[in-house]
């Protein structure tokens, strides 16, 4: 309910081809999850047993998922290599992708490559939970940035 209310004010102030940049790039980040939304649904003709198997395919993966999420940690979250974890999750992500999309035909996955647009690349974020730069309390940097900035003390009248 939240998002369809964010999505008419952001219609009301975005420009129709600013909108629909918004959509596709919204769906690029979903990523085959946005296949449950149900207008994304209806705009590639899905049935309800490809509905049944996308959900239940994603329920299952989500379940593997933790597991293999707490081996890797278990494994190696502290002081582990990071990248050979980042590395990692970006193949059970694309297990993932894989095994959802076989619900589709060929024709809607070419549709819902359609309606991601052009290839927008999200800034990298940590899936480990790390701190940026200038964010408070950690990071490089030592804090900097309006959120780890120091109050300017005033000069007192009677010093």
């Amino acid at each position: 309910l939240q998002a369809k209310v964010a999505k008419q004010k952001l219609s009301g102030i975005l420009l129709p081809h600013q909108m629909e940049r918004l959509e596709e790039i919204n769906l690029q980040v979903q990523g085959v999850r946005a296949l449950q939304d149900q207008e994304v649904a209806v705009k590639l003709g899905i049935s309800a047993v490809q509905k049944q198997k996308i959900e239940a395919t994603i329920e299952a993966n989500n379940t593997s998922m933790r597991e293999r999420i707490g081996e890797l940690f278990r494994g190696g979250g502290e002081g582990g290599d990071r990248e050979q974890m980042r590395e990692r999750m970006t193949q059970l992500r694309k297990e993932m992708d894989d095994k959802v999309l076989a619900a589709l035909t060929p024709e809607q996955k070419t549709k819902f490559a359609q309606m991601k647009g052009k290839p927008f690349e999200m800034p990298q974020r940590s899936f480990m939970g790390g701190r940026g730069r200038g964010q408070r309390g950690g990071g490089e940097g030592g804090g900097e940035g309006d959120q780890g900035q120091r109050r300017q003390r005033r000069p007192r009248p009677d010093a």
